[in-house]
């Protein structure tokens, strides 16, 4: 009996997809001002700001970029 094997690029991918998500979803919450959002997108901007991320609607995309690339 063989044991299932993860399959490392599908994983990789829904990762990647996951975590576009969550960048795209807290710019649009901090943007609605939905509270305890803020903090979080201010600690996206420390370390994405100088790649284009900021709170804004196009942040949102450029978030969900640099979420998925990572």
């Amino acid at each position: 009996m063989q044991a299932n094997k993860i399959d490392v690029v599908k994983l990789a991918f829904a990762g990647g997809i996951y975590a576009a998500l969550i960048f795209a979803l807290s710019t649009v919450l901090a943007l609605l001002d939905v509270p305890g959002f803020a903090s979080v997108v201010d600690f996206f901007t420390k370390f994405y700001g100088y790649y284009g991320y900021s709170v804004s609607w196009m942040g949102v995309i450029m978030g969900a970029f640099w979420g998925f690339v990572d």
